[in-house]
């Protein structure tokens, strides 16, 4: 009797040491990692921000947003022109400018009024706000 429940001491003991040395090898691989990818998750500066938003402030021109996206089970349409006139805006008889949503980088979020987003913080997202008639109102990145 005393041999069997000895053995079962040293079998415990042994199991308990290698899940030990495992947690503390996954530890610290998991903490080489994070100390790692550290910069994948830093947040840009205000002039960094400013900046990357800098190249998109023209689309607040009166840019107009077309979806040229494929739908499902369409081909899709490769296009080297990112702008386009497509005649006559309805409201003032002016030149209507269309940005098509195809050649903005990704990821890309557009948000119309009143949809819902969600609240995840992806500072490389483009963010395009667009009113009622497709125009763009903002940019943002978050």
């Amino acid at each position: 009797m005393f041999h069997k429940t000895h053995r079962q001491l040293i079998l415990f003991i042994l199991k308990l040491t290698i899940f030990t040395v495992l947690f503390i090898e996954f530890t610290h691989i998991k903490l080489q990692n994070t100390t790692a990818d550290k910069d994948m998750f830093k947040l840009p500066s205000a002039e960094e921000q400013q900046a990357k938003l800098g190249q998109f402030k023209y689309l607040l021109d009166d840019y107009y947003l077309e979806d040229d996206l494929p739908k499902e089970g369409e081909e899709a349409v490769q296009s080297a022109e990112p702008v386009t006139d497509t005649g006559t805006d309805g409201g003032d008889g002016g030149i209507k400018k269309v940005i098509r949503l195809s050649t903005l980088p990704q990821p890309l979020r557009v948000i119309k009024p009143g949809s819902r987003v969600t609240r995840d913080l992806r500072p490389n997202r483009l963010n395009v706000f667009i009113d009622e008639n497709d125009k763009i109102t903002r940019v943002d990145f978050f």
